[in-house]
């Protein structure tokens, strides 16, 4: 989770999760949307995401598995770790959901325009690369720009990666094909 997620969620409070003997209480609105799951809270350095339900869990978790094995940024300090507890909102009944627990990753949107700090065509001089569009290194340089950025926002918008981004073609959905577990 990152600053730029930060926009107001309307959620009944007072939020409270449970697990093994602990509760931990949010008397506040989350510092960011939840995406599937109720909101993100930010305490110090750590990032708290509840879900309401655990019909999401095994997904997520092996989304964050797939991202993990190929490099991305996911935390360090801690996890990201997945636990399993109630959830309630306000004086709503509690229900049997989980939190992801990880490091509040801070940084910026990622700039097509500057890769680096330096500015696009700096970088392509840097690296060897043609200037020319027409250029198959070109073409890939820029693509993989596309799909870091394309990525960055998947992370930032839903706070997971889904396996059709990192899993290769045959898990990407065909067309008409949008459930619950596509984008």
């Amino acid at each position: 989770m990152s600053d730029s997620d930060i926009h107001t969620v309307d959620v009944t409070l007072p939020v409270t999760f449970s697990y093994g003997s602990t509760t931990k209480t949010f008397n506040r609105q989350p510092d960011g949307s939840g995406g599937e799951g109720i909101g993100v809270w930010r305490e110090n350095n750590v990032a708290w995401k509840l879900y309401s339900t655990r019909q999401k869990l095994q997904d997520i978790m092996t989304d964050y598995r797939i991202a993990e094995n190929h490099g991305l940024p996911m935390g360090t300090n801690p996890g990201p770790e997945f636990i399993e507890g109630s959830v309630r909102q306000g004086q709503n009944a509690a229900t049997s959901g989980f939190a992801l627990v990880t490091q509040w990753l801070d940084g910026t949107e990622f700039n097509f325009h500057r890769v680096g700090g330096r500015p696009f065509r700096v970088a392509l001089r840097d690296e060897g690369i043609s200037h020319s569009r027409s250029s198959t290194q070109y073409t890939r340089y820029v693509l993989i720009g596309v799909l870091v950025h394309f990525l960055h926002k998947l992370l930032q918008n839903s706070g997971r990666v889904p396996e059709c981004a990192l899993g290769g073609p045959d898990r990407c959905p065909r067309k008409g094909q949008w459930g619950s577990r596509r984008i």
